[in-house]
């Protein structure tokens, strides 16, 4: 066997791009943004893959042609943007779930998420606390099988509304989401790494919850965004943080809280949501 790892190249401005280092450090990979690349360097990568839905098909099929090996490649790009296309538009998507494939067929699926309204906040919970365990399973069977039928390798995420009882399958998007960053303590895999599992063809892991729920916010604000640790690991020492790089002096992040009390949980990211977007200083 040869001891050489898979070169990715990343092509995409997604701010979760960055969330791909930590596992492909641990993986061993070597990732590089070929964003501003010629089309020599996309092709002198093992592979490479895309974050979001935004690219170019017309320049995802020039690079293939000239050699580049896209994962997912311009034929599910195409699905997926003439399903989007295709679609009714409902505003924001209530569920959504999170499925990974391999180019050899295996796939997978993390439990359903809800976003659920808190105090004018979007918060992510997973398991979705509005549907059935039937519902569930309807939901991820769904997910799982427009993935087969866009004949995915990685991840992508579809959204569902419940209209008249009956679960409707909306828009897909493309790689790991922001509203799947649960899953980096909330999975025993999460979407990144999944992801790199997914496009190199290795078998995918466990997307198994690691508690019974999960609580995601994400913030948004331009002032300190240091000075709110002191008070919020204090407060809830079980909080995890993530912080993305600034744009525009803006900075973004989420905090995800994993326990067994849904209210007591989506509480606590709440509250810490405020604090980092400075809407609390107590």
């Amino acid at each position: 066997m040869s001891s050489h790892f898979p070169i990715v190249g990343v092509y995409g401005t997604s701010a979760l791009v960055q969330l791909l280092d930590w596992p492909s450090t641990s993986l061993g990979l070597k990732l590089v943004n070929v964003n501003e690349r010629s089309d020599a360097d996309f092709a002198s990568c093992s592979v490479v893959t895309v974050s979001g839905n935004d690219i170019s098909l017309a320049h995802m099929k020039i690079l293939e042609n000239f050699g580049a090996t896209f994962r997912p490649n311009s034929s599910t790009l195409g699905f997926v943007k003439s399903w989007n296309d295709a679609i009714e538009k409902n505003g924001e998507a209530n569920f959504s779930v999170l499925v990974a494939r391999s180019p050899h067929g295996q796939a997978s699926a993390w439990s359903p998420t809800e976003l659920v309204k808190m105090r004018g906040q979007s918060l992510v919970v997973t398991p979705a606390p509005s549907l059935s365990a039937k519902q569930m399973i309807l939901a991820q069977e769904l997910a799982l099988g427009l993935a087969k039928d866009a004949v995915l390798a990685g991840v992508m995420e579809v959204e569902l509304n419940l209209k008249d009882g009956m679960l409707v399958m909306g828009a897909i998007n493309l790689g790991p989401t922001n509203r799947g960053v649960w899953t980096i303590e909330g999975a025993r895999t999460s979407q990144f790494e999944q992801h790199l599992r997914a496009i190199l063809d290795l078998p995918l892991g466990d997307p198994s919850l690691c508690q019974r729920v999960a609580v995601t916010g994400c913030y948004f604000h331009n002032g300190n965004m240091y000075r709110p640790y002191l008070h919020l690991m204090a407060r809830s020492p079980g909080l995890k943080f993530h912080q993305y790089p600034p744009e525009n002096e803006m900075h973004a992040g989420h905090v995800t809280a994993l326990g067994a009390d849904l209210l007591d949980l989506q509480e606590c990211v709440s509250h810490a949501v405020e604090y980092m977007n400075g809407v609390l200083d107590e």
